[in-house]
């Protein structure tokens, strides 16, 4: 066998000398080598000079128990592993390009899992471990020896120049931590040369370090760990040596904020460059930019809260905004005018391209603008206030002490047709309908605070503060206001504000709430109270009776509920007055809604009739939207079908009727009519949307304090946007009035229902924003 084999070996170096001058890398595609190197024996290897990536990586392929095989970063060496049958680990080889053979690198023991090449390829890392402590051996790749042995946690991080390693090493501490490790995790470097190790970052008991990359431009990047599970990324910037004298070798620019505290550094990167911040509290990456171009805008906010990095080579520019008191980004926005800082720092007013328009205007540009704000206390959320049409567009001109100052210009001429002032507040507001008079009775700054509900002795309002999100989470916060020394509580819990979880149930005779459907706060003691029934069950629902004598509660069993199998009905608990102790329970057969949008069940919308009723909806069709009003009494359980097709009951507080949106086309989606039905759900009357040229979709409906006057929100489209009206029905007279909200032309301003007086006249409304038009 071996004769036959040398046969065919020599005939094939025949043939390649052959036509060597025709084809020279045919030796590589046709002469494979055995093993044989491997072991030892060295006489079958045929004689060629020339030993490129692309032989080395053929003749590895067609070899048996290879693994590992890593290229160096300049792809002349590779590491490479050779399974060993009388050994688990397996051997060491490293095969220079251009050399007709590997050589092994003794001394290693154990299964080496990777290799980490320097970028200078001069030396290679065997990593050894069977948990996140490894051992790491150095290997020359020039001598194909091992020079020394590190300890460290996750992996090694290799310097640009190759000269250090960036390592997270073991600490022990005592008392010791309660994990897989023996102590903490410090932040290391180790020279290459000198083998001399110093920490740069020193862990404790609470946190820990661990490398991540080593930028070109000689910054080490870095997780800062904590023992809760919380993480983020830091950066250390040379110091000292060859790593800092590159770094100020590949500076482009330094810019200094006003105070002089501050520090933006601009950095080569490869073919673009790096924006750090550096100030005495540390030293963050901003940005990177792949491409050099121009160099950016720079923004600083007032109190040097944020900074704002904007680059672009249009007319349309972007924005990256970074937190420069956390030292983190937030996001980007693309603008094509602004940024105009807020006198607090917490938000920016700019333009930015609207809706196309068919001629251009007096820039040249076939697009409008439109007006918006960022707001930073909620962490990127951006609002369209006003938006451009194919007659004019919007320009922001300043930031005052009270607002944004803007002016509506002429797509055509470029000249202002309206200047004014936008006041980004969210206020409560006294309006007369006859008068038309606003008075402004409270005022709470930016987006925060929402969904306002006045006590019952109007001493109080219950709302809740939005706080910093991310992704879909929607965290919010309840908090109380006092009317009459304007002090705002927040309560120390923070749960998802969204849909029906928002909704406040303020008791009428005491001043104790409701919040989060399930926790009850007395005011004067401050004292909350977590509603409970079964462990199992997950409350749906909470509200105090008219009486304040007992409170509704709607629980279901938690995980039973999904969009296709709904599972099992609500269960129905009338608690005391504390919310304390169960009084009754009855098992309905009502199922709860689940939302396919956000994937989850809602709260129930119930209201109490009378002390002794419930009104609550029932989406029977609920992913058509279909819905019903049944009633509960709350003496047997016994539940009764009050109206078909509708939903969102209103109760006049006499108790004699109830407003109800029709779902017209069976769908919650389409048009809406109101109803107003009594206590029997026999018709009293009817409010169709065509006789008042609205459309009551997404209504708010309240009534007077007599239960003469019913007031309804309601929408008509105009310019692509739908403004807000106001129908005031005279249940007495059998008519209704219209009025138009004002302030209508801004594009978001969330205007909501609080109370109405006894005429119905006097409405006060929670408005997001403001205008005041300056005169001409």
């Amino acid at each position: 066998m071996k004769r036959v084999l040398f046969i065919l070996l020599m005939i094939s170096l025949l043939t390649i000398s052959c036509t060597m001058n025709q084809r020279e890398e045919l030796p590589e595609q046709n002469n494979i080598p055995s093993q044989a190197e491997h072991s030892g024996d060295k006489s079958q290897l045929p004689d060629i000079s020339h030993y490129s990536q692309r032989f080395i990586k053929a003749h590895l392929a067609e070899l048996k128990d290879i693994s590992l095989e890593t290229w160096s970063p300049d792809q002349q060496k590779v590491a490479y592993i050779v399974a060993d049958q009388l050994k688990e680990t397996g051997g060491i080889f490293i095969w220079q390009v251009g050399e007709k053979e590997p050589n092994a690198v003794s001394e290693i023991e154990g299964k080496i899992d990777g290799f980490y090449w320097s970028p200078n390829s001069n030396y290679a890392i065997a990593d050894i471990g069977m948990s996140s402590l490894r051992l790491g051996e150095i290997l020359d790749a020039q001598t194909y020896t091992k020079v020394n042995s590190i300890n460290y946690v996750g992996k090694p991080v290799w310097s640009p120049d190759g000269n250090w390693l960036a390592l997270g090493q073991v600490r022990y501490l005592n008392p010791p931590i309660e994990w897989e490790l023996d102590g903490t995790v410090d932040l290391v470097m180790y020279n290459i040369n000198s083998k001399e190790t110093k920490i740069i970052k020193k862990a404790n008991q609470k946190e820990h370090f661990r490398p991540l990359h080593w930028h070109e431009d000689g910054v080490l990047e870095y997780a800062y760990n904590q023992m809760d599970g919380n993480s983020h990324r830091q950066w250390y910037p040379p110091e000292d040596g060859t790593l800092e004298v590159a770094f100020k070798n590949k500076i482009l620019q330094k810019y200094t904020s006003p105070s002089g505290k501050n520090e933006l550094i601009l950095v080569k990167n490869g073919g673009g460059y790096n924006a750090y911040c550096q100030n005495g509290k540390y030293f963050a990456l901003v940005k990177k930019y792949s491409y050099a171009g121009s160099l950016p805008d720079l923004s600083w906010s007032p109190q040097e809260k944020y900074l704002i990095l904007g680059t672009g080579p249009s007319k349309i520019s972007t924005g990256y905004v970074f937190d420069i008191i956390n030292g983190k980004g937030v996001g980007s926005v693309d603008y094509l005018s602004g940024p105009l800082w807020s006198p607090n720092g917490n938000y920016f007013t700019y333009t930015r391209r609207g809706d196309d328009i068919p001629n251009a205007n007096a820039e040249g540009l076939y697009f409008t603008s439109d007006l918006n704000i960022y707001d930073l206390e909620l962490v990127g959320y951006s609002t369209c206030i006003l938006k451009g049409t194919e007659d004019f567009y919007y320009t922001a001109e300043d930031w005052d002490q009270d607002g944004v100052e803007y002016s509506r210009r002429s797509n055509a001429t470029g000249e202002a047709m309206e200047n004014g002032k936008y006041i980004y507040a969210r206020n409560i507001i006294s309006w007369n309908l006859d008068t038309g008079n606003r008075e402004v009775l409270e005022t709470f700054a930016g987006q925060k605070y929402d969904n306002f509900n006045y006590s019952t002795d109007r001493k109080w309002i219950s709302f809740i503060k939005h706080l910093p999100s991310a992704g879909d989470a929607f965290p919010g916060m309840p908090a109380v206001y006092n009317v009459e020394t304007g002090e705002i509580r927040e309560l120390d819990m923070v749960f998802q504000a969204v849909g029906g979880w928002l909704k406040t149930s303020w008791f009428n005779h005491s001043p104790k709430v409701i919040t989060n459907q399930q926790n009850l706060l007395d005011i004067n003691s401050w004292e909350m109270t977590e509603i409970k029934v079964a462990q199992n069950e997950w409350i749906l629902g909470a509200k105090p009776a008219p009486d304040d004598t007992k409170i509704a509660v709607f629980s279901y069993y938690h995980g039973e509920n999904t969009y296709d199998v709904m599972g099992l009905p609500l269960n129905l608990y009338i608690m005391d007055s504390k919310g304390k102790r169960i009084l009754t329970k009855y098992e309905t057969d009502i199922l709860p809604y689940f939302n396919n949008n956000i994937q989850g069940l809602l709260p129930v919308n119930f209201t109490w009739l009378d002390n002794g009723t419930l009104l609550l909806e029932n989406w029977r069709e609920q992913w058509e939207g279909i819905c019903d009003l049944v009633k509960i009494d709350i003496k047997t359980g016994k539940t009764t079908r009050l109206k078909q097709n509708v939903h969102a009951p209103t109760v006049a507080p006499d108790n004699s009727k109830i407003a109800v949106v029709e779902l017209n086309g069976s769908s919650r989606y389409s048009s809406k009519n109101i109803r107003i039905i009594d206590a029997n759900g026999d018709l009293i009357t009817s409010l169709n949307c065509v006789d008042f040229e609205l459309d009551f979709f997404n209504t708010k409906m309240i009534w007077s304090n007599d239960s003469t006057k019913l007031v309804i929100k309601g929408y008509k489209e105009e310019n692509n946007v739908n403004r807000q009206h106001v129908v005031v029905y005279d249940m007495e007279v059998g008519s209704g009035k219209v009025a138009k909200l004002s302030d209508n032309e801004l594009n978001y301003d969330q205007k909501e229902f609080l109370q109405v007086s006894d005429d119905g006249m006097e409405i006060v409304l929670s408005q997001m924003g403001s205008l005041e038009k300056f005169a001409k």
